[in-house]
């Protein structure tokens, strides 16, 4: 019996690549104004903490595009393609 394979589709993981940086891009959001906050009321060792976060995530998100950018490029480098007598018999169908 043959495996099956696991590996997921590579634009089913280039999506899944981005929603995780747009997730990622919110709690960003969220955890300046938090900082920021923290420094009005000269809480500056609470506010390194979320700054150091804030840093960690803004490279995973990065990473995470580069990524997914990566999958797309490579996909469209190599996807299959229709052979030439199956495009011709669509445009013909199609006008």
């Amino acid at each position: 019996m043959a495996k099956a394979k696991s590996r997921s589709h590579p634009l089913a993981r280039a999506q899944a690549l981005e929603t995780w940086a747009a997730g990622r891009e919110r709690a960003i959001a969220k955890l300046v104004r938090e900082a920021e906050a923290l420094e009005e009321y000269e809480l500056l060792e609470e506010a390194a903490c979320l700054w150091h976060i804030v840093l960690r995530l803004r490279e995973s998100a990065r990473r995470e595009r580069a990524e997914a950018a990566v999958l797309r490029a490579t996909w469209e480098k190599c996807r299959p393609r229709r052979r030439v007598g199956e495009a011709l018999r669509l445009s013909f169908v199609a006008g």
